[in-house]
């Protein structure tokens, strides 16, 4: 139930449905907490999400902390994902890059959420390049029937890489 509810509260952030996410993650801490587990990345995510930059940068040190005590590698995949999102809402482009590469290139699980995090750092550190190659590689996952999701990802994409020929794509 606990992984469910992790995958649930992404999946809302992928969709943009960010209260619902906040819940999905309250509830499994909440769950943790019952069964007297730490609680582990969501307060990490929500603190991202709203830019609460020295609770984030707390929660990232707490995670990769119990993460290195518990040998549980998968939570340094969501601190990074949180990095790239607390970077891009502070407006530290560069910063952003990195985790953002990580995430999408090494974990497929995140690529999805991960993707318009990559390409927005891309493009506003000077790196459109790579965005294009991301948004090579998410149309070739997506194969020729992308999903709504992917294509709207793709369109971004398209528009953030196009320079003066964005205007084509809000049309």
């Amino acid at each position: 139930v606990s992984v469910a509810l992790l995958h649930l509260a992404m999946g809302g952030l992928a969709q943009g449905f960010l209260p619902a996410a906040r819940n999905h993650l309250a509830e499994r801490a909440a769950l943790q907490a019952a069964m007297g587990w730490p609680a582990d990345v969501g307060d990490l995510i929500v603190r991202s999400w709203t830019g609460d930059a020295d609770g984030a940068r707390a929660e990232a040190s707490r995670v990769a902390a119990l993460a290195a005590a518990h040998d549980h590698g998968w939570m340094q995949v969501f601190a990074e994902y949180a990095a790239s999102v607390l970077e891009l809402g502070l407006g530290r482009y560069g910063a952003a890059l990195e985790p953002a590469r990580r995430t999408y290139w090494d974990n497929p699980s995140l690529a999805l959420v991960a993707f318009p995090n990559l390409v927005e750092a891309a493009v506003r550190a000077d790196a459109g390049e790579l965005a294009v190659q991301a948004a090579c590689d998410l149309r070739q996952r997506a194969g020729s029937a992308p999903s709504p999701l992917a294509g709207a990802l793709l369109e971004t994409a398209a528009a953030l890489t196009a320079g003066a020929a964005a205007e084509a794509h809000f049309e």
